[in-house]
């Protein structure tokens, strides 16, 4: 069996870099940050408040596919994933994959924004990425209010089902 590539996304503040690092220590898969395939030019234009276009996201998105393809071992990478279109970019090609959706509410995911520090994300385009937010039937969805333990185990549960455990 190929090996196995987990896309954990969602809108900023939905917890996908917690549950993704809980996630990596309990699978032994290898972690790859979304954000940290931003160009420069997009974090940029993020961190003074700016929405990306969809011309701004879409080398970051070709990237996040190439970084997926090429990978070798089990993966988890984090992306927020809003729309199908970018969806359909990030898992071109890629076998084997599994997208996990972490819903969450406006409120708790501006809660957790304000929270955190160190992150470019500024937390006046949250409301910008529930716009643009197209809901994926084709992912598992959890709920992000949950704590992150709860929810690394239901997503390690979904992949021993995947995996035939």
């Amino acid at each position: 069996m190929s090996q196995l590539k987990i896309i954990i996304m969602g809108v900023s503040g939905s917890g996908k870099s917690a549950v993704a690092g809980e996630l990596c220590k309990l699978l032994k898969y290898d972690f790859i940050e979304g954000d940290e395939l931003h160009s420069e030019k997009n974090i940029k234009k993020m961190s003074a408040g700016v929405p990306l276009s969809d011309e701004d996201r879409i080398p970051w998105l070709e990237k996040i596919n190439s970084v997926l393809i090429a990978s070798s071992g089990n993966l988890i990478l984090t992306c927020s994933a809003l729309k199908k279109r970018y969806r359909d970019i990030i898992l071109r090609n890629v076998k084997n994959s599994l997208l996990v959706y972490l819903d969450v509410d406006e409120i708790i995911a501006a809660n957790r924004i304000e929270e955190r520090k160190g992150h470019f994300f500024n937390s006046s385009l949250l409301s910008s990425q529930f716009d643009i937010l197209e809901l994926p039937e084709e992912a598992f969805w959890i709920d992000a209010s949950l704590d992150v333990g709860v929810i690394t185990k239901k997503i390690a549960e979904i992949v021993k089902k995947k995996q035939g455990f």
